[in-house]
């Protein structure tokens, strides 16, 4: 991964608890730890990107937070800034469903909202004037001329300076904590996943059915990676997973509106792939995400099974490489560009002004050993003209530099001018 980003790239490695030790895991706890977890190496792709990761939020037990126990009234905070409106509460929710709660705010007032959406009013209107209080040791810059009571803006914090000279820090709570609905649809308090995704936040056990395939080895759940693009992808952007294996990434990518790429070297890219995104495609395919996102089918995919390799191992041409594509190779080599029409020609194409043409594998005609790979005069004449400058691949060349000068011609030896990659 250095190697391919740059160690400078690198931005965090995520731990992800994959089990618990119990069943044939135990069987050798007296010889070794057992291991229960693995990682995520998380990279970007240029060093100065701008990094926009979306949080992932993880429900808690408890539908209140007592380390946020301070409210503040902005309506009154905007008349003047006395400690009078700095009221220290406890304040708790308690949920009946989606649509029905009450919730009380103890010593300010008793609120009971009924088929209001609990969302709306805990975001837009509650949250934002709760806030987690605690001292503050140092003196920033915008306290140095508070009075006793007064209160100050800190990049969205508040500071308040008490009546015996001592400041305290308010964190609000919406920028700490996140009411928001879960992976199963249900509104409660969630806080924000670190670097630790722990085995309640995506079960890793039970997936050996998912997508309808069997993997033995190696298998992501699809929530796994529906949490890593969730927070870093965006509907549309492109996905690439070189090592496909069971086709999870690209199911996920499916489901979630994202572009994708799949490669994948075994047999089991027709086995299991192929069916899998059928599946997907048709949305007969009901578990892993589908259901939480509502998945019901559509889109499509395009498979591809990649030919023989240009080059062996020696560094030649590969002798089962066809006329095509080698032509389709040294196109895009050249040009960067896809081929968008083909004629069986020596002549490639032209891009901006400049003719490209290949020698190879007799397509004069010549159906000798080395037969017309050779720029020799009379080849030359028997090529289809161009008026401008033309780059000839070739096995060898027999025209002098003065010649190629002359006729507006560069030279390229295969296999050694043809670029690898």
């Amino acid at each position: 991964m250095d190697e391919i980003f740059g160690r400078d790239n690198f931005m965090t490695m995520l731990t992800i608890e994959t089990g618990e030790v119990f069943g044939t895991k135990a069987a050798h706890i007296d010889k070794t730890f057992v291991k229960v977890k693995d990682y995520i190496m998380v990279y970007k792709r240029f060093s100065n990107s701008n990094i926009n990761l979306k949080p992932l939020y993880t429900k808690t037990n408890e539908p209140f937070d007592p380390h946020y126990s301070s409210y503040i009234d902005p309506i009154s905070l905007t008349k003047t800034p006395l400690l009078t409106f700095l009221k220290k509460q406890r304040w708790i929710v308690e949920l009946f469903s989606s649509l029905n709660y009450k919730i009380q705010l103890e010593n300010i007032s008793k609120v009971m909202l009924q088929n209001k959406k609990f969302n709306d009013y805990i975001i837009q209107d509650l949250s934002k004037n709760i806030y987690q209080d605690q001292p503050l040791s140092r003196q920033p810059q915008e306290s140095e001329n508070l009075k006793p009571g007064e209160i100050a803006n800190l990049s969205g914090n508040l500071i308040f300076k008490t009546s015996t000279g001592s400041l305290r820090y308010y964190m609000p709570f919406s920028e700490a904590l996140h009411w928001t609905s879960d992976f199963i649809s249900e509104f409660c308090r969630s806080t924000v996943r670190g670097n630790l995704w722990k085995n309640y936040h995506i079960d890793m056990r039970n997936i050996a059915d998912e997508g309808d395939v069997k993997f033995k080895n190696s298998k992501k759940p699809e929530r796994l990676i529906r949490d890593i693009l969730d927070t870093c992808t965006n509907p549309g952007d492109l996905v690439l997973d070189s090592f496909l294996g069971s086709g999870t990434t690209a199911a996920v990518a499916q489901k979630m509106g994202r572009k994708y790429i799949g490669i994948e070297m075994g047999e089991h890219a027709i086995t299991h792939c192929v069916p899998r995104m059928k599946k997907v495609i048709d949305g007969t395919d009901q578990g892993g995400i589908s259901k939480a996102l509502g998945w019901t089918g559509g889109g499509g995919f395009t498979f591809y099974d990649l030919g023989q390799p240009i080059f062996n191992t020696t560094g030649n041409i590969n002798q089962d490489i066809s006329f095509k594509d080698l032509a389709f190779h040294v196109w895009f080599s050249e040009t960067k560009t896809p081929m968008q029409s083909y004629q069986y020609s020596p002549l490639l194409g032209v891009h901006q002004g400049t003719a490209f043409y290949l020698l190879y594998n007799g397509v004069l005609g010549d159906k000798r050993v080395n037969g017309g790979n050779v720029l020799t005069s009379k080849i030359l004449e028997g090529l289809p003209p161009f008026d401008g400058l033309k780059v000839i691949y070739g096995e060898s060349c027999r025209l002098s530099p003065q010649r190629l000068k002359k006729e507006n011609i560069v030279f390229k030896q295969t296999p050694y001018a043809i670029p690898a990659r």
